[in-house]
């Protein structure tokens, strides 16, 4: 049988965040030692990805005593419409209003798409680092500036090739999906 590389996440995840994160934010000669992170999440909390994108994040910067973290949860499972991302506009412009933000996380597409559309409005110029998109046109964007991240590609190819061999026998595969961003 042959060996499938299964991605396992966080590791890279958390090594990117923390190379980032100690190659840009650590202060320097002359730089105010304090620094201010916003972690944006598309989903709430009850949601074990964000719950653990969150926990991961949050232990990783304890250990950084000059950084500050703020979370927000957008849920946009809940609250999808464009209506509500306006409103959640509104409320970080005010709730961030004359607060430095040196560096925005996103968690998601919806949060990804969101820190773009509005970053200018509410924190212009500060750097975005995302996790978890899905598009993956989102890197061609003409918006797409000072940002980097990881995109999640699906592994369908490896998934199907796997399933043939545990179960040589199959005739028939039923995918279940969704059309909702993720």
């Amino acid at each position: 049988m042959k060996k499938h590389p299964l991605p396992y996440r966080y590791p890279i995840k958390k090594t990117i965040l923390l190379l980032f994160l100690f190659t840009t934010l650590l202060p320097t000669e002359g730089m105010a030692s304090e620094k201010n992170i916003l972690l944006l999440n598309s989903y709430n909390y009850e949601m074990q990805w964000t719950r653990s994108i969150t926990e991961e994040i949050s232990q990783v910067l304890k250990t950084a005593p000059t950084i500050n973290l703020a979370v927000e949860f957008m849920d946009t499972k809940h609250y999808p419409g464009e209506e509500y991302r306006e409103k959640l506009f509104e409320l970080y412009k005010q709730k961030y209003a004359g607060k430095k933000i040196d560096l925005l996380i996103s968690s998601d597409d919806n949060a990804a798409k969101f820190t773009l559309q509005f970053r200018d409005k509410i924190f212009p110029g500060v750097p975005i680092v995302y996790c978890g998109v899905n598009d993956t046109d989102f890197p061609a964007r003409t918006d797409y500036k000072n940002i980097t991240g990881v995109l999640e590609k699906p592994g369908i190819e490896n998934t199907l090739l796997l399933i043939t061999e545990m179960f040589p026998k199959t005739t028939h595969l039923y995918i279940v999906n969704e059309s909702h961003t993720t």
